[in-house]
């Protein structure tokens, strides 16, 4: 024998996919090694030459290759190579330029693959036990005549592994369970295995795992599942992932067919692809919810909280949400006297700053109290409290936001001198809808119902009245803890009933509003009365004390005018009052 050599397989996992060049702690060479070097015995020359062009590598004779001692030399240089990884590299160099036949280059190039590549490879099966081409021992010592020399054919420059090679499951021995076993139950031999790692060696088609090639492989995959997430769509993201997983196997068999490569494919399909799609996914809903959550921020300073609610639950368009739903609700109806005048002396710049000022003071009050701002039309505000039934509580708020208002908008008037803001407040309580309403894409909140048009009657009635804060009596309802005067019925335009109405003083506790409240309570007894001359002496009266009273001068003068001519005085007094 030229050499011996072992041949030992992994049995651990049960399934053979890989077999060792160099095995051990001293990296004795296998079976499959020591004949790939045994070949070569033709070009061991130029082996010997190729190897002493190297200064760093030992030094070795043609016999070391071609005598008994093979395999020292093989170990030999094995481990010269694993000391000076830079060698193989160098070599492959020196082979390219030298002048030999390609057949002798390939050659030796898989001799240097031998030695310088990893010592555990994995098996290139060519397919299921018996793909490599076996000759049976009878069919090779038969007479020619029987079997003919084109059965067998020439053998000679042919490596053979001789070896038991059974077919039959039941009676196999020295057989392997490989990938292809359980495709007909036959497992593969040790001399079939030996063969397939020879020629793994010498055609160089031992599947590799390239690492860098992997490495470029995962980024460029996570890199592709970036771009089309970025786009934001889940639909692209899915089509692109798609595609991505096709690439991934269309290149992976690609490489594995052509350089013999393994690349990752269960990586990238099986991780890198949904944790990328779930991982977007996820982020794309974060976005999403962003995005609403900034629209609604947005939309809360132009809406109410209720109407925001009802936009984020989707489209208005065939909703019922545009039915809307009938509340009790208190409207508060303010407006600035004389904006008109003020705003055409004022750039718009200016009116805008200072309309900025102001609304940010009334907004404040009106949202501490609970309110709802509801719309704004110029230097009118809507706000309303609403419940499903009726609730005193929200009366009460409505009425403190009220009187807390006028404080507000007094403070703003002497931090503005010369450009003072009186305001009017009127509030009415009653049924309405508080929806949205339009057509066609365009929608708008707002109240549905007669009590915010009440409202913006009763605010205008303080201009005749001389007020600041009128509310009506179901406004009034159950509402405790501030000095009211009442001021009787008010017949206002565009209403077929008359409401009664009256001032809000201020909260208890204040003798002077108090004090007005009683004696302005007894002159409007006597002028409900009809008692004229009595009405008019207490009247004229309050109007010493409080000369700026705006209700005493107004029934006084319709005191006045009754007393001149009591005919004209109907039987309960209702004051009509044209718009406001």
């Amino acid at each position: 024998a030229a050499a011996t050599a072992p041949f030992p397989l992994p049995k651990v996992p049960a399934r053979v996919d890989r077999f060792w060049t160099f095995h051990g702690m001293v990296g004795a060479p296998t079976v499959p090694s020591v004949v790939l070097q045994i070949a070569a015995r033709d070009i061991t020359s130029r082996w010997v030459e190729l190897l002493a062009a190297d200064p760093e590598l030992p030094h070795f004779d043609k016999e070391d290759w071609t005598g008994k001692n093979v395999t020292a030399a093989m170990q030999k240089l094995h481990a010269a190579l694993r000391a000076r990884p830079d060698a193989a590299g160098r070599l492959r160099v020196r082979l390219q330029s030298a002048d030999w036949n390609d057949a002798d280059k390939r050659r030796l190039l898989a001799l240097i693959g031998l030695y310088a590549g990893e010592d555990s490879r994995y098996l290139n099966l060519r397919g299921p036990a018996g793909s490599i081409r076996t000759i049976s021992y009878a069919a090779l010592l038969s007479d020619s005549s029987h079997t003919g020399d084109t059965a067998i054919g020439d053998l000679s420059g042919k490596v053979v592994f001789v070896g038991v090679s059974e077919l039959h499951s039941a009676t196999q021995a020295d057989s392997y369970d490989t990938v292809y076993s359980s495709m007909n139950g036959i497992n593969a031999t040790g001399a079939e295995i030996g063969a397939t790692a020879f020629a793994d060696l010498a055609e160089g088609s031992s599947p590799r795992r390239p690492v860098e090639a992997a490495v470029v492989e995962i980024v460029l995959v996570a890199l592709a599942i970036a771009a089309a997430a970025s786009f934001g769509r889940m639909l692209v993201l899915l089509a692109a992932c798609a595609l991505i997983a096709a690439a991934v196997l269309v290149v992976g068999w690609s490489a594995f067919l052509t350089e013999h490569w393994l690349l990752p494919v269960a990586n990238p399909l099986l991780f890198q692809i949904p944790v990328g799609v779930l991982t977007a996914a996820w982020c794309f809903r974060a976005e999403e919810r962003r995005r609403q959550e900034r629209m609604a921020g947005a939309a809360r300073q132009y809406l109410p909280e209720e109407v925001v609610q009802s936009l984020a639950s989707g489209p208005l368009r065939g909703s019922p949400r545009l039915a809307g739903e009938v509340r009790h609700s208190v409207c508060l109806a303010s407006d600035i006297e004389g904006f008109t005048t003020l705003s055409e002396r004022l750039l718009p710049q200016a009116v805008q700053n200072l309309l900025n000022q102001y609304f940010h003071a009334m907004f404040e009050v009106m949202q501490r109290h609970g309110g709802i701002i509801s719309d704004i039309a110029g230097d009118g505000v809507m706000c309303i409290w609403s419940a499903p039934v009726y609730a005193p509580s929200a009366c009460a708020g409505a009425v403190a936001a009220g009187v807390e208002l006028l404080a507000a908008v007094e403070n703003f008037n002497l931090a503005h001198p010369r450009h003072m803001l009186p305001t009017r407040i009127g509030i009415h309580a009653g049924s309405a809808l508080l929806g949205i309403v339009g057509g066609a894409g365009r929608y708008a909140s707002t109240i549905v119902g007669d009590v915010a048009n009440t409202a913006s009657r009763i605010e205008g009635l303080n201009k005749q009245l001389g007020t600041r804060l009128l509310a009506s009596e179901e406004a009034l309802n159950q509402v405790t803890g501030f000095v009211l005067r009442p001021l009787g019925e008010f017949l206002l335009a565009g209403k077929s009933e008359p409401i009664r109405v009256s001032e809000v003083l201020g909260g208890v506790g204040d003798p002077c509003t108090a004090a007005l409240a009683g004696a302005f309570a007894d002159a409007f007894e006597a002028y409900q009365s009809h008692a004229w001359d009595e009405s008019v002496v207490m009247l004229e009266a309050l109007l010493r004390s409080y000369p700026h009273d705006g209700p005493s001068r107004y029934f006084l003068s319709r005191a006045l005018q009754f007393r001149a001519a009591p005919q004209e005085a109907p039987a309960v007094l209702v004051a009509r009052v044209g718009k406001a």
